[in-house]
């Protein structure tokens, strides 16, 4: 728990270090014309993303989501007796995504604040996944089932963490585009993820903690279906995979699921 604080921290940071920064706007007009690219940049008041200034297209980045990193077997959260390894305990199990880069384009042809947008970007996406049952996860081996060493002491905690980097694809609604505080949030699309990294860490009771990075036969590429609703600043998320965790034929047929909160507005 201690570690997974300091990460948080770490991303709040760093979120409100990237949201900090004055947003970058491209004029309808300008891209019209076809001429240099101007990048203009808004003063605080910009942060916002609803209180546009009016151009058509908005970067902005440093948003932060929070909340749970599951799966599904046959679409429920309630695994079969046959892996129950697998077994969450779902409050530790986070999910932490940081919006890098997100990228807001209107379809309204002017220049004033649109209801209906598209967006796109990039976003770090951290799952965490915290298990109910003691073990140690090997390297390299031919399926996720045979990863498994039961072999270790009394634990305390045991996780599987796995790195990704998002790029969503998303339409979006907003009622009232120059009041977010008076706006109700829609958004769906489609969202394509890369695993960049994973590692199981656990620590025992007496205080032994070992750390063992590799891929464990997780899926390297997937797509995910995306969800979003809210009023003002308070806004939920969840994400659907469109195929299994581990990779077919190497793991159990699991479709991830991640939901939470949008902590810092898109």
């Amino acid at each position: 728990m201690k570690n997974l604080t300091i990460q948080m921290i770490a991303c709040l940071l760093l979120s409100y270090t990237l949201s900090a920064m004055p947003v970058t706007t491209i004029p309808q007009d300008t891209i019209k014309e076809k001429k240099v690219l101007k990048l203009e940049w808004g003063d605080d008041d910009d942060h916002d993303h609803h209180k546009s200034d009016g151009k058509s297209i908005n970067i902005r980045s440093g948003m932060l989501d929070f909340g749970i990193s599951s799966y599904l077997s046959d679409g429920s959260l309630d695994l079969p007796d046959e892996l129950s390894a697998l077994d969450q305990v779902l409050w530790r199990s986070m999910n932490i995504g940081l919006h890098v880069v997100n990228v807001r384009a209107n379809f309204s042809g002017s220049d004033k604040p649109a209801k209906l947008n598209l967006t796109t970007g990039l976003k770090l996406n951290w799952a965490h996944y915290s298990m109910q049952q003691d073990y140690d996860l090997l390297r390299n081996q031919p399926s996720f089932e045979e990863a498994l060493d039961f072999d270790v002491p009394e634990l305390k905690k045991n996780r599987l963490r796995a790195t990704y980097l998002q790029i969503p694809v998303l339409l979006e609604f907003t009622s009232n585009p120059t009041n977010s505080k008076q706006s109700l949030n829609l958004g769906f699309g489609y969202v394509h993820q890369f695993l960049l990294g994973s590692q199981y860490k656990f620590k025992s009771t007496e205080g032994v903690k070992q750390k063992t990075r590799g891929d464990f036969n997780l899926r390297k590429s997937m797509g995910m279906i995306e969800a979003r609703l809210g009023v003002s600043h308070l806004n939920f998320y969840v994400q659907y995979g469109l195929g299994h965790l581990f990779q077919d034929g190497n793991g159990p047929e699991l479709t991830p699921i991640n939901f939470g909160i949008n902590l810092i507005p898109r």
